[in-house]
């Protein structure tokens, strides 16, 4: 099992992808190789992470993971940083709106998303947690009677694959 202080003081007390510095609080574990896609719990096997970025990654391969390092130029953008950096003079959108309504929301979540990947594709999981941080109160797909995020995309006219959202 791996042990995230070890792993957080190797690390220098930084976030693996985007190099901010993390709390001990604040750290996940983030699976190389996901255990959704055989890996295990090992050291070998992990790395400490801010929780953002843990969930924008999401059963992501290796291969996808460091794609997205590259593009990104060596570290990934803190979604925390970009979150303190908010304007307060945002107002989120409630959950009880109309569900096209979120048309213009998830646009702007995919893209905010996708720009690693040159505005063609976004991870699933990035566009929902950026959609999550535009949204007031709690997000729940089945308010639009669909029983997965992926089938909400879908539904708005986005093509969807495994973890991948593309933009039709």
């Amino acid at each position: 099992m791996a042990n995230t202080t070890k792993l957080l003081t190797i690390q220098g007390g930084k976030c693996f992808y985007c190099g901010e510095k993390l709390a001990l609080d604040d750290a996940t574990l983030d699976h190389v190789i996901p255990k959704a896609l055989g890996g295990d719990n090992s050291e070998g096997n992990s790395v400490v992470c801010c929780r953002e970025i843990n969930q924008a990654l999401g059963s992501a391969s290796p291969k996808e993971k460091l794609s997205a390092v590259i593009n990104a130029g060596g570290k990934l953008d803190c979604p925390r940083k970009q979150s303190s950096t908010k304007s307060v003079a945002q107002s989120p959108i409630t959950t009880k709106q109309h569900p096209e309504a979120l048309q213009d929301e998830l646009h702007k979540a995919f893209t905010k998303a996708s720009t690693k990947y040159s505005g063609e594709k976004a991870m699933l999981s990035a566009v929902g947690s950026e959609l999550r941080k535009q949204v007031k109160g709690e997000f729940d797909v089945k308010n639009f009677g669909v029983k997965s995020f992926a089938q909400f995309v879908e539904a708005r006219g986005y093509r969807v694959d495994k973890t991948w959202c593309f933009l039709i």
